[in-house]
């Protein structure tokens, strides 16, 4: 009977591993035409990990290196929005953001691990959450985490990219695993952060 009953079990399809991953963001289907195929199987778990995740990347490196990361603020200045950033935020194009861009290293033996480069929305950031960007110099997760505000990150696409020509002085050139997403405050979106890390 037991065997009888096992024969009639429905299995679910195979499902391949960057199939599992894509599920997970929202606009796969629509990154920039400079990302290519990422085979999220080949990759090592922790890189695995960290491009579903929807908490602090900074934790997650943290936890499984047991050492301390250093966040350096590379530049931040004040920029008009372009198309494709305007409308991932839901606002016009040209309108003017705050733009960071950071590079994160393992601190005890300073190599780079990955730099990231973020748009901010002053008007949609609570008064504290700016006040850490610009004062504590701390990363976005870690911010809203310290300020208990009410956030949804929302994972757009991930990719295979090359480090960016801004972070070339502090990171080799090289390939890259890429993620973008952003996160709504309130439910608006505030933030558009891109990721490149070290493979």
């Amino acid at each position: 009977m037991i065997k009888h009953l096992a024969s009639h079990v429905t299995r679910p399809p195979a499902t391949s591993a960057t199939t599992l991953i894509a599920d997970r963001f929202i606009a796969q289907d629509r990154r920039p035409d400079g990302l290519t195929d990422l085979d999220v199987s080949a990759l090592p778990p922790l890189l695995r990990t960290v491009l579903v995740s929807d908490s602090t990347v900074t934790s997650l490196f943290e936890a499984y290196t047991m050492r301390p990361l250093r966040v350096d603020v590379l530049a931040e200045d004040l920029v008009e929005l372009d198309h494709g950033s305007a409308a991932w935020l839901e606002v016009p194009v040209g309108t003017a953001c705050a733009r960071r861009r950071v590079l994160v290293r393992d601190a005890a033996v300073d190599d780079p691990l990955y730099c990231a480069q973020t748009y901010l929305l002053p008007g949609r950031l609570p008064q504290q959450l700016r006040d850490s960007f610009m004062e504590e110099r701390l990363g976005i997760g870690a911010a809203i985490r310290r300020h208990l505000v009410e956030s949804l990150r929302e994972l757009l696409w991930f990719g295979r990219a090359v480090t960016p020509n801004w972070a070339r002085d502090h990171m080799p050139a090289r390939l890259t695993v890429h993620r973008t997403y952003r996160i709504r405050l309130h439910g608006l979106p505030a933030i558009l952060a891109g990721e490149d890390f070290c493979d």
